[in-house]
C-alpha cells in the first residue's frame, strides 16, 4: 500500500502602516493601522482546505521598516475570529469571548526564546530596516473557524517603543497544510 501525505508550504503575509504620529507605545498598546477605524491584521487563506480548515505555523517574522535606536519588541496574537480591534496606541482589552477564539500569542522580543532582531540595512532611521524572527522550532497547529480560511491578528507592543510617523510593518506567517 502506497501512504503519502500531501504538504502545502507557504508565507502569508500581511503589511500595516501604523498612524502618522510619533506618539510613544506602552507595553501592552496596539500596533495597528488607525486611531479612528483600527482592523486586525488578516491572513487571508491561512487555510487552503474550506472544508478541514486547518494547518501549522512553522514560523514567523515581522519586517520594520524603519531602524531605530530603540526597536520594537512585540507580541502578535492570532485568532480565528476577527476580534474587536482597540485603536493604534491604546491598551490591548480582548475579551473572554474573544479569548475563545485565540490560537497562540508569538513572542517576537529580543529576550525571547529563539527570537531576536537582525539587522538588514544599518542606516538609522527611515532608511534602514530591522527583521524580528521567531525561530523555525515554532509548531502551532490552528483550525480556522466554520466558514473561514483566514486567521485574524492584532500587534501588541511589549516596550516602551518610540516610532517612527507612519511607520510600516510586514508581518509574515510560515504555514503548512
Amino acid at each position: 500500500m502506497d501512504v503519502y501525505a500531501r504538504t502545502s508550504a507557504r508565507i502569508i503575509a500581511v503589511n500595516l502602516t501604523r498612524p502618522a504620529d510619533t506618539v510613544q507605545y506602552a507595553p501592552g498598546d496596539v500596533i495597528c493601522n488607525s486611531t479612528d477605524t483600527p482592523g486586525p491584521l488578516v491572513f487571508a487563506g491561512a487555510s487552503l482546505d474550506p472544508v478541514v480548515r486547518c494547518g501549522v505555523i512553522i514560523n514567523a517574522h515581522i519586517a520594520c521598516y524603519a531602524n531605530l535606536a530603540m526597536r520594537p519588541d512585540v507580541k502578535l496574537w492570532l485568532f480565528t475570529v476577527p476580534p474587536a480591534m482597540d485603536a493604534d496606541n491604546a491598551p490591548f482589552t480582548p475579551t473572554d469571548a474573544e479569548l475563545e477564539h485565540l490560537v497562540c500569542v508569538l513572542d517576537f522580543s529580543a529576550a525571547a526564546f529563539g527570537v531576536g532582531h537582525h539587522v538588514g540595512d544599518a542606516t538609522e532611521g527611515s532608511a534602514g530596516n530591522v527583521v524580528l524572527f521567531r525561530s523555525a522550532n515554532t509548531t502551532i497547529p490552528f483550525q480556522c473557524a466554520p466558514e473561514e480560511t483566514s486567521l485574524y491578528g492584532v500587534l501588541v507592543a511589549s516596550n516602551a517603543y518610540v516610532p517612527l510617523t507612519s511607520e510600516a510593518f510586514r508581518v509574515a506567517l510560515g504555514i503548512i497544510d
